[in-house]
Parts: structure tokens; C-alpha cells; sequence
């Protein structure tokens, strides 16, 4: 007999009773678990439609930024010797010029696809893990109820900790993503070819390619620019007594989180970028390791060269990351986190 049919009564009394407090439990145990439970699953779909939006939305500014770091003077690329005719806002038209040429608008958006691919689970994992370990700190460290009121130590660890793990997961992928990029006009720029290349350049291994100084890179970018969009978002609500950030904002915080983190470890990407793209069309040169890079790239443009791209990086940096943290944002609302 359905419930609706069957007379209440003391029993009925007690089972909605019991209903009620196996329910409270839940989202008691839900809310005080460090890892999250069904949270953390929104976390995962808030992450991943972040990334996976504000990632389309600069492809343009990543192509050329790799072009930028990867292409040398003999294939399109320029100069940042003192004595180079190309130089600054030349330099950067002529990269568009070129990219343009070897397949018009679309060339713009060359490995976005794989972007994409890498970028939904490296975002959600990102800032599923960055939630996570602020649940952590805030029980096992602070000692606080609230994550909002866990110390800027922890708020930053947690960041670099979403970053480094989020890195692990999805690194071959970038490493592929770097090598279609690089490639020139003739060649075929397909995920298929991408990993014949990067194989022959030495196996498995050779897709954790600058793996280490990424995860260097990594955890400061990512404690830099999480703990920053947070510690502005919390003081202005505080200040402001509002209960929501507004989207302006979002945007605004994004943009200073997101360009100071980037320009601080730009030199660490760009090592990382030219061993990922080592053995390309584009990019021809083999490096030996780390410091080979470093030794070269410094004898070539001077201590300048380990801040090639950074124009396009931060014109991709700013509003990506801005438009990450506002979809988060939103999309944690509509989840109801």
C-alpha cells in the first residue's frame, strides 16, 4: 500500500523521525569530511566547466604564446638580441602574421581540442583538491568550523596542492598539446603524429618531459593565484557586507591573482614549454636536461629570453583565468556549494 493511502500514525511519526536524522547526518558527515563527499563531485563539475570555457575562449593568446618561445629566428620566430631588427610589438605582429599564414584563423586555435581534453579534469581536479585541503587545514591545522576562516598559510598550501596534483594527472597531455602547437605549416599537426614524435624522442619518459621544474612552477602559480582570488573575494565581502561577489568583481580579482602568479614563474614555464616542445618542426632543437635549456636560452637573449611570450601570456592569463573563476563561481551556486 502507498504511503499516501496508509493512516499515519506513531509509527509513521517515528520513521519520518528517523528519516530525518539519517538525513541531517548525512549532510553532517558531507559537510565535516574533509574530502567532501557528494561535494566534492560538484566541485569536480564547477572545475571542469570553468577550464574547459575560459580555455576556448584564449586559445589564440597560447598558440602564440608557444610560438613565441619555441619558434626560432630560421622559422619565423625573432630575436631578442639588443642588435634584432624585430623587436617588442613588431615581434609579437609578426608571430600573428606568421601563424596566419600557415592556416589562417583556424591556426589560432591549433590543439585546442586536446586543450580541452586536458583542461576539464586538470581544472575539476584542480579545484576539487584545492577544496579539499582547505576542509584539511581548516580540521586537522586551524581547528575552525568555517574554511572562509583557515590562515593564509593554509589557504596557500591548498593552492599549490590543487596545482601539483592537478599537474600529475594531465602533464602527457600538455606535453602533446606543446608539440602540435610547435609544428610548422608542412607538418601534420594530429594528436597521432604529436605522439610518434614524442616517443621517438625517447619513450614513455619522454612525455614527462620538464615534468620537474613543472611541478616547481606549478605549486607557487597556483598558491600565488588561489589563495590571492580568495583572500580579494573574502576581504571585499567583509568589507562590503554583501553575502555575493558580483561578477565585475570576479573578473577584477581573477585578472590581479591570475597575472601576478603567471609573471612570477614565467621563467620556470618557459624552461618547462621549450623541453615539451623539444624535437617539433617547429622547434628543433634537443635539449640534454634543465639546465641546457637555461644555458642556451640565456646565451641566446640574455636573461630577456626567460620572459619571451610573456605579453600574449598574460593577455591569455588574465581574462582565462577571470572567466574560470566567475564560471566557478557561478556554477558552485547553482550546485548549491
Amino acid at each position: 500500500m502507498s504511503h499516501a493511502l496508509t493512516p499515519s500514525g506513531p509509527e509513521d511519526d517515528d520513521d519520518d523521525d528517523d528519516d530525518l536524522v539519517e538525513e541531517h547526518h548525512h549532510i553532517e558527515d558531507d559537510h565535516h569530511s574533509w574530502l567532501g563527499g557528494t561535494t566534492a563531485l560538484k566541485f569536480l563539475v564547477a572545475g571542469g566547466v570553468a577550464g574547459a570555457v575560459s580555455r576556448t575562449s584564449t586559445a589564440p593568446f597560447d598558440r602564440l604564446k608557444v610560438f613565441l618561445i619555441t619558434r626560432p629566428p630560421d622559422l619565423g620566430g625573432t630575436s631578442l638580441h639588443p642588435d634584432a631588427s624585430v623587436r617588442g610589438a613588431k615581434a609579437i605582429m609578426s608571430a600573428i602574421a606568421r601563424i596566419y599564414a600557415e592556416g589562417g584563423i583556424a591556426a589560432f586555435w591549433v590543439g585546442n581540442g586536446l586543450s580541452v581534453v586536458k583542461i576539464f579534469p586538470e581544472s575539476a581536479i584542480k579545484f576539487m583538491t584545492y577544496e579539499a585541503s582547505k576542509r584539511f587545514f581548516a580540521r586537522y591545522a586551524d581547528n575552525v568550523e568555517d574554511i572562509r576562516d583557515i590562515s593564509g598559510t593554509s589557504r596557500f598550501l591548498s593552492g599549490g596542492i590543487g596545482g601539483i596534483t592537478s599537474q600529475l594527472s594531465i602533464y602527457p597531455i600538455e606535453t602533446l598539446k606543446t608539440q602540435m602547437m610547435s609544428s610548422t605549416e608542412g607538418s601534420n599537426r594530429t594528436v597521432k603524429s604529436a605522439a610518434k614524435r614524442v616517443w621517438a624522442l625517447g619513450g614513455f619518459k619522454a612525455y614527462y618531459r620538464g615534468l620537474g621544474i613543472g611541478l616547481v612552477g606549478v605549486f607557487p602559480y597556483s598558491a600565488i593565484d588561489m589563495s590571492t582570488f580568495e583572500a580579494l573575494k573574502l576581504g571585499y565581502l567583509r568589507s562590503t557586507g554583501k553575502d555575493e561577489t558580483g561578477m565585475l568583481a570576479l573578473l577584477a580579482f581573477g585578472s590581479v591573482s591570475g597575472s601576478v602568479g603567471a609573471t612570477m614563474v614565467y621563467p620556470l614555464n618557459l624552461v618547462r614549454t621549450r623541453l615539451q616542445a623539444s624535437g617539433s618542426s617547429g622547434h628543433p632543437e634537443r635539449y640534454s636536461g634543465i639546465s641546457d635549456v637555461i644555458r642556451k636560452t640565456y646565451g641566446r637573449d640574455g636573461w630577456r629570453g626567460f620572459y619571451r611570450g610573456l605579453v600574449p601570456t598574460l593577455a591569455k592569463v588574465i581574462p582565462s583565468v577571470s572567466i574560470s573563476y566567475l564560471v566557478y563561481e557561478q556554477s558552485k551556486r547553482k550546485l548549491g556549494v
